[in-house]
Formats: C-alpha cells, sequence, structure tokens
C-alpha cells in the first residue's frame, strides 16, 4: 500500500476530531521543512514527529513544535534522533503507545527497495532514541500492515502479505504475542482497521470482498460483518479506501476503483448492518487514500482518478452528502496515495504529501449533537477532550450530556484539564490518580491554567491516536 497505515489510518481516522472550513484557505508553516514529508504522528506532548521520506535518507526524522500559544503554523522544525542505517522505511504501520513511546512497524519499501520488511523500531521522547524492535515470532513480511491500539490499550500489529498472522505487543519487553485460530477469513493485505464503540475491530476485506469482517479483543476471533453491498476494493490492485467512525456511530468506508467512481457503503455500529452510500464524481477513488474525521462530525476524503493518477479532489461527508470541498494548494499535482492526515490539538488538520509544503487546515466550528455520545469508541475521552479543546475557538458550550458520559468511562489512570484562557489545546496528566474525577472536580480543572508541556513526555497521553 503506497501510504502510511496509521493505527490507526483506520484508527488515527477513527478517534480524532480535527477540521477545515471549505470557505478558507489552507495554510503553509511559516517556515517550511527542508525535506520531502511522508508520515506524520502526534505525541503526546503536543510534537508532531514528521518522517523524511521518496528521498535517500529515510532514516531521518524531525520534530514540529508548536509555538508557545499552541499554533503549529508558526512552529519550529528541528532534527530528532534517526533510526538505525539499515532501516529506512516507506509505508509502514505505527501507533504512539499510552506510556507515550513511538513505534514503528514494517514496510513496504525499505532503503528504497521493495522488501516487505519485518524490522521495526520504537522512539523515546524523553530519550531521543530509537531502539530495534524484533518481529513477533514466524512473522517473515510486515510491510504495510494495519496496526492499531486497542481500547484496552493494547497494540496489535497484523502481517501484510502471506497468512493471517496478528500479534500483541509488550512494550515493557519489547516481545510480541501471536494471535493464532482467529478464524480471519482472508489475509489481512490492503485492509485497514477500525475501533468500534464496544471495542471491537471492524475490517472490509480486499481479498474476499464484499465481505466484512470484526475483531473481538475478548474472544480473540474474526467473524463476518456481512456484505458492504458494493465492493470497495480494486480487482485489479486489491487497493482499498480508508474508513471513519463518525460521532453518529456509522462508520463511513471508501473504495477504490482504476476503472470507474469509487463507491461507499455505510456501517451502522447499533444494527451492524451495511448501506450502500454515495459514488465518488467521475472517476475519483480513494485508492491508498487518507480520511479524517473533523471537529464537526463529517468526514475529510482525499480522491484522484484511476490509481496512481492526478490530481486529488477533496469531498466531505456529512452524513446523508459527499460534496467537493476545496484542498491544500498541492491538490492539483497529487494522486491520492501521496496523502496523510494529522488531527492537531488546535481542532485542526496537518497534511502532507512527500513534499516540501506541510499545509494546516483552516477551522471549523465544533458540532456534536445530543445522542451522539452513545455511539463513542470505549476511550470516548479522546473525542470529549478534543471537542472541549475547542471552547477556546468557539461559544458553544460544551455538551453536559457528551461531559457525563466520558466522566463515566473515563478510566482510573487518566484524566485530563483543559485552560479555556488559552488559544490552543492544552492538558495535563496526573502521575497516579485513584479514580475518575467527578463533575466538581472537572469543573475545577476547566478553570486552572494548564501551559504546554516543554519536555517530552513518558506518561499516559490524555487522548489516544
Amino acid at each position: 500500500m503506497k501510504r502510511l497505515k496509521e493505527f490507526g489510518i483506520s484508527l488515527l481516522a477513527l478517534l480524532a476530531l480535527a477540521g477545515i472550513a471549505s470557505a478558507q484557505k489552507w495554510q503553509a508553516l511559516k517556515t517550511p521543512p527542508t525535506f520531502p514529508v511522508g508520515a506524520i504522528g502526534l505525541l503526546t506532548d503536543g510534537t508532531v514527529l514528521l518522517h523524511e521520506e521518496q528521498d535517500s535518507t529515510p532514516q531521518k526524522w524531525y520534530k514540529l513544535t508548536p509555538d508557545a500559544d499552541g499554533d503549529y503554523i508558526k512552529g519550529k522544525i528541528t532534527p530528532i534522533a534517526s533510526t538505525a542505517a539499515g532501516y529506512g522505511p516507506f509505508y509502514f504501520g505505527s501507533v504512539v503507545l499510552p506510556d507515550g513511546r513511538f513505534i514503528i512497524e514494517g514496510g513496504e519499501y525499505n532503503l528504497g527497495s521493495a522488501v516487505w520488511t519485518n524490522m521495526g523500531a520504537i522512539y523515546d521522547p524523553v530519550k531521543n532514541k530509537w531502539t530495534p524492535v524484533n518481529p513477533p515470532p514466524g512473522m517473515t513480511q510486515i510491510g504495510d500492515a494495519q496496526a492499531i491500539i486497542l481500547s484496552d490499550g493494547t497494540y496489535m500489529q497484523a502481517s501484510c502479505c502471506v497468512g493471517v498472522d496478528q500479534a500483541y505487543f509488550n512494550p515493557k519487553t519489547l516481545g510480541w504475542t501471536n494471535i493464532t485460530n482467529t478464524g480471519k477469513s482472508d489475509r489481512f493485505d490492503e485492509e485497514g482497521w477500525n475501533l468500534l464503540p464496544n471495542g471491537d475491530v471492524l475490517t472490509t476485506d480486499a481479498i474476499q470482498a464484499p465481505n466484512s469482517e470484526v475483531y473481538n479483543p475478548k474472544t480473540k476471533k474474526w467473524t463476518s460483518a456481512g456484505s458492504t453491498i458494493v465492493r470497495l476494493e480494486d480487482p485489479g490492485t486489491q487497493e482499498i479506501g480508508p474508513a471513519v467512525l463518525m460521532p453518529n456511530g456509522t462508520v463511513f468506508a471508501t473504495g477504490a476503483n482504476s476503472s470507474g467512481a469509487g463507491h461507499t457503503a455505510i456501517y451502522n455500529t447499533k444494527t451492524k448492518k451495511w448501506a450502500k452510500g454515495p459514488d465518488f464524481q467521475g472517476s475519483d477513488n480513494c485508492s491508498d487514500a487518507p480520511a479524517a474525521l473533523e471537529i464537526n462530525g463529517n468526514v475529510l476524503i482525499m480522491a484522484s482518478p484511476g490509481f496512481g493518477q492526478t490530481p486529488s479532489t477533496f469531498y466531505e461527508w456529512n452524513g446523508s452528502k459527499l460534496a467537493k470541498i476545496a484542498g491544500p494548494p498541492n491538490a492539483s499535482q497529487d494522486s491520492s496515495f501521496y496523502g496523510h492526515f494529522l488531527e492537531l490539538p488546535s481542532g485542526q488538520l496537518l497534511f502532507s504529501d512527500f513534499s516540501t509544503h506541510l499545509e494546516v487546515s483552516p477551522r471549523k466550528e465544533p458540532s456534536i449533537k445530543p445522542g451522539h455520545q452513545k455511539s463513542l469508541p470505549h476511550r470516548p475521552w479522546s473525542l470529549a477532550v478534543k471537542a472541549m479543546w475547542s471552547r477556546a475557538h468557539s461559544s458553544a458550550a460544551f455538551p453536559e450530556e457528551l461531559r457525563t458520559a466520558m466522566i463515566s468511562r473515563m478510566p482510573p489512570t487518566v484524566r485530563w484539564c483543559v485552560s479555556p484562557t488559552l488559544q490552543a489545546s492544552t492538558f495535563s496528566t496526573p502521575r497516579q490518580p485513584t479514580r475518575a474525577p467527578t463533575r466538581s472536580r472537572l469543573a475545577a480543572c476547566q478553570n486552572r491554567p494548564i501551559s504546554w508541556h516543554r519536555k517530552p513526555q513518558r506518561r499516559a497521553p490524555a487522548f489516544w491516536l
């Protein structure tokens, strides 16, 4: 696959809320990078990791730090430690672990060669150090396979190309536990993963399309989730589009099609039924494309014609209509697989496309409707925190029912604070809280000024991507 499968890509696009405004323009960083940027990842201290890609030095990584007001457009890019000389992947799995470390696994390419490597490395932002990670036993290829953080904080990694191998990672020992006899109907190649509100994981099959499957972490078994009705994979390339969980409890899944318009399908997590969605316009489709959930509850999608063709077009799905909207300046030169989205704490999206142009989306007002809290994932404070953060940019009050739902489901090891006086997202995570905050404690927390963490953090994050 020709793009990073973030923890989401499936998952990463799954929980986060960030937005753009079609009537406004994307903005480039005031001090742009001097290297082509591919994969991007948000650490728990609010800094963004940038991977140098599509050149001869893919071992190099950098960090984007927002300014004192949390403005990424005015942020500063600095180099960090590089991975080992023998490991410089393109198109790989990655997640931010609950302890704040960042792990990358596999790579369709390593040092520019298509090898579907099983190498891996973990980055400690406190020590500014990469440590090699051995692959799961017997997993000879990881390549561009998907990765995800489950609702209990466990990192699950798949193998791209052979069999149905998947494994759980132990962050203390850097070892793996293979998960076998899962009942997966086809190999994981080109598929994506979405974390559902009940903690299960949804995938749409790229080999046995139009079948879909769900993984139950309790039973460690995959079972059919039914037909997607329309084919979401491209039969020729077996590429497939991204899928995004929305606040209304539906998963919007997009399709690839090298010979026509991409199809879409909508999965209802309450009824567990699929419905046909609208097609993209013309020959636009989502072969290896990125998508992300906006802070207004809509889905932003990057599409392009055929496979690997230009130009790209940006679409927005609001639950009933799929419409074209303005994209970044480079959109006319990009194919969909160039793109990467990252939801920022500021309520905006960061966009990279293998160029020296990093673009930040315009702001959009949050919109969380009554009843949406019932469809939130098992860790709903991700949505709640980002919605609360948006209060600095919106006069809308934070919905009481969403706040109540967030508090009731928050684990005792994590809590957060937000300062309404700042013009940017901020958070604080106490080391060992003994219980979830009450409403009164939460109210006090909201009124206490908090500043950005200036040093790398290795504590439980206030939100997980």
